[in-house]
């Protein structure tokens, strides 16, 4: 019984130092590598949303983070009697750190691993398919913080890298691709 009571209080002290974040970011993101990947997208606008918590609200504070982003990525190769669209979702779990530098700003470095779905629609001579495809996504990305306040605004430059193998896309064969795009992404954060 008394080891369940000093676990108790070690939990309850341990979570009344945690600091809580939540993101809310908006950008670009641009494909640079993979052949397959970068003749097909273009520069598309990005949104993400992030939420964690960190072990103290101290100088140098670690943590995790889930992140939830989608990209409605633009296909340069719709117009004539075919069009494309591909909406891209990601999941990610990170692990991240932040480091204060002076009183109002914060670097921040994470690296995460999760799910990266592509959702593709095609019409081609009036006639329309769509496909859903599942890959494995990994992301390292790095930001500044200024607090303002109640909230702090930043932003980050990310590096997605997500893995595709081949499918076939109603019954023709896709090739297998790694997309690899830079993220520049503005934004809010809440810190509780």
């Amino acid at each position: 019984m008394r080891r369940v009571a000093i676990a108790v209080v070690l939990l309850v002290t341990a979570s009344a130092r945690a600091d809580s974040v939540f993101d809310v970011l908006g950008g670009l993101a641009a494909p640079i590598a993979d052949d397959n990947w970068t003749k097909t997208i273009d520069t598309s606008g990005k949104l993400a949303i992030h939420a964690g918590g960190t072990t103290s609200n101290t100088a140098t504070s670690f943590g995790g983070m889930l992140g939830l982003d989608w990209t409605p990525a633009k296909t340069g190769s719709s117009g004539g009697f075919a069009s494309y669209s591909l909406n891209r979702f990601r999941a990610l779990v990170s692990g991240f750190g932040l480091f204060r530098v002076g009183s109002r700003l914060m670097l921040e470095a994470r690296a995460g691993v999760g799910i990266d779905l592509t959702y593709t629609q095609a019409t081609v001579l009036g006639s329309s398919s769509s496909d859903t495809e599942v890959g494995v996504a990994v992301e390292v990305g790095g930001g500044a913080w200024f607090d303002v306040g109640s909230i702090d605004i930043g932003g980050e430059v990310a590096l997605p890298i997500s893995i595709h193998s081949q499918h076939t896309f109603d019954g023709i064969p896709f090739p297998s691709y790694t997309s690899v795009d830079i993220d520049l992404l503005l934004g809010v954060r809440f810190r509780h």
